[in-house]
């Protein structure tokens, strides 16, 4: 006679990981798509200028911003230059933060673009002026204006 007895709890069948590289791909395709880089908020307070005509440039990475405006609610006599988060009031000690911005993207051998976000307002013309040519004596090829698109 055959025997019978209690069947045997097998338990949970083991869980598939066929599928689990599909979504973690697909998680990180999502985070790089939805992922934006943001610039870090300039220090030196300005009103940028509108224009009709307006370029959009494609490829940030070899940019480098120069803001131009005043610190706080100084007036023209009160003007700042920021360059990588550095603040200096002084265009020679600009210069010297300019050089070393250059140097540093020449040695990953890309050609540099300086785009200046210039205060219109309080920012005069004869400063600009001091400005460009002072960048032109260092040997700066590609210069920027940045404003916004009027409406």
């Amino acid at each position: 006679m055959a025997k019978f007895g209690k069947k045997q709890k097998k338990g949970l069948p083991p869980i598939s990981t066929a599928s689990l590289p599909d979504i973690v791909f697909m998680l990180l395709f999502f985070f790089m798509v939805t992922t934006v880089v943001r610039e870090n908020p300039a220090k030196v307070k300005y009103v940028v200028p509108t224009t009709k005509y307006y370029d959009q440039v494609e490829d940030r990475s070899k940019i480098a911003y120069v803001y131009i405006g005043t610190l706080g609610d100084g007036g023209k006599s009160n003007i700042r230059y920021e360059i990588n988060g550095n603040v200096v009031d002084e265009i020679v000690k600009l210069k010297d933060k300019l050089i070393n911005k250059q140097g540093e993207m020449d040695e990953k051998m890309e050609d540099i673009t300086f785009t200046l976000k210039i205060d219109k307002s309080n920012v005069d013309v004869g400063q600009i002026k001091r400005l460009k040519k002072m960048m032109q004596e260092i040997d700066i090829k590609l210069i920027l204006y940045s404003s916004e698109q009027e409406k």
